[in-house]
């Protein structure tokens, strides 16, 4: 393994591997002939390889990443020009508008009226209810400015 990661000798290699043994040299020479050693440490260089290749495109991934502006940094690039007198008033308002959205200083406030009864309709004959239905829709539409019945 130590062969294939980073890139010793045999000799190297068994040295570091087992420090008590008197010949490191013959010891790694010998596993240098093993079929089964030499398998072993080429499929740990492609794996090796692998991880770097998988490791580089994703550093490229984040990387790109990385180089797209954050909210916070958003907010500050926009503060430092609404602040900045050197720059033109319109490009500082717009600075101000972009960081007030961001900031939801902008709210836009909907009135509603909204009412809910609770009718014993029993107590009605059929035609005033018609009547009433009439008048209701006669009222939204003089609300909803159309003039015109559905």
């Amino acid at each position: 393994m130590l062969v294939a990661l980073r890139n010793m000798s045999y000799a190297e290699a068994a040295r570091e591997a087992y420090p008590s043994k008197k010949r490191p040299a013959q010891t790694g020479f010998q596993a240098s002939r093993s079929r089964a050693v030499a398998a072993r440490i080429d499929y740990l260089r492609k794996e090796t390889e692998q991880i770097q290749t998988d490791a580089r495109a994703e550093f490229i991934k984040y990387d790109h990443i990385a180089k797209i502006a954050g909210s916070e940094e958003r907010e500050t690039f926009w503060t430092d020009l609404m602040r900045d007198n050197a720059e033109r008033t319109r490009d500082r308002l717009a600075a101000s508008e972009l960081l007030g959205k961001k900031q939801r200083d902008f709210i836009q406030q909907v009135e509603s009226k909204t009412l809910t009864a609770t009718v014993d309709l029993s107590q009605f004959s059929l035609e005033d209810l018609k009547s009433i239905l009439a008048e209701v829709k006669q009222k939204r539409m003089l609300n909803d400015g159309t003039g015109t019945t559905e």
